[in-house]
């Protein structure tokens, strides 16, 4: 709408037309999808159904959950992005599926550059998987960094991969378990987050900083928008404030 608009305007100054409709135009509202998350109990229900021969999904899935990463970053990642050693994952690029075929692109923003840090049980399972996934496909390729961290056969997971395991998966869910979408284990993280923030009686502008980072989002403004209403008490503690009115 801002190009448009600056379109007609310097057609304006030039002399082409004598009016900018977009002038009558106001901004729609925005709709916001309803957030889902899975609290820590409700994960590992949602991974107790899992098959064995489905690791390599259900290893997507706890990524998802352990670093909040998008899906396009988390498809994108290869063993040369994960430092066991150090303990972190580094987010450089993202995955996109276009007219059959998976392409790698740069990251949503500038800050979504970033390394996220994960807890040592996890590093001891990537490291397990990283073993047993190279003696599977060493044949395959003469680098095994290389390779998807996902992978379990000579081609990587793609998006399509996902949305097909994703229908198979629901239909053998208990009728009363509701499967969150893909974005949803993002937001699952962040819930987890802050409440192991409130718990720790970290501060709400600490708690919003460190998600940012660790999100990486363009500005902390996103990061309150999408997340404020995760605290629970902050509208009572706006009403309590007139106490001392």
């Amino acid at each position: 709408m801002i190009f448009v608009h600056k379109l007609f305007d310097i057609a304006i100054s030039k002399g082409f037309r004598q009016d900018n409709p977009c002038d009558a135009i106001r901004k729609l509202p925005e709709k916001h999808k309803e957030m889902s998350y899975y609290t820590p109990e409700q994960f590992k229900e949602f991974e107790s159904y899992f098959e064995e021969s489905e690791y390599p999904f259900k290893l997507l899935y706890r990524v998802l959950m352990f670093t909040g990463i998008r899906m396009g970053e988390a498809l994108a990642l290869t063993w040369r992005d994960v430092f066991l050693d150090e303990g972190y994952i580094k987010i450089r690029k993202s995955a996109y599926y276009r007219n059959g075929k998976t392409h790698i692109g740069s990251v949503k923003t500038t800050q979504s550059n970033r390394e996220i840090y994960i807890h040592k049980a996890f590093v001891d399972e990537l490291r397990t998987w990283k073993t047993v996934q190279s003696q599977k496909l060493s044949k395959l390729t003469d680098s095994t960094d290389d390779l998807q961290i996902f992978q379990f056969s000579g081609e990587p997971m793609t998006a399509p991969n996902v949305s097909n395991f994703r229908a198979s998966f629901k239909k053998r869910l208990p009728k009363d378990f509701k499967l969150i979408r893909n974005h949803d284990f993002r937001h699952s993280h962040v819930a987890f987050l802050i409440n192991q923030g409130l718990r720790r009686g970290e501060g709400k502008d600490y708690i919003f900083f460190t998600l940012m980072k660790r999100l990486g989002h363009s500005s902390i403004n996103t990061t309150i928008n999408i997340y404020s209403h995760l605290f629970p008490s902050q509208q009572k503690e706006v009403a309590n404030a007139f106490d001392d009115f």
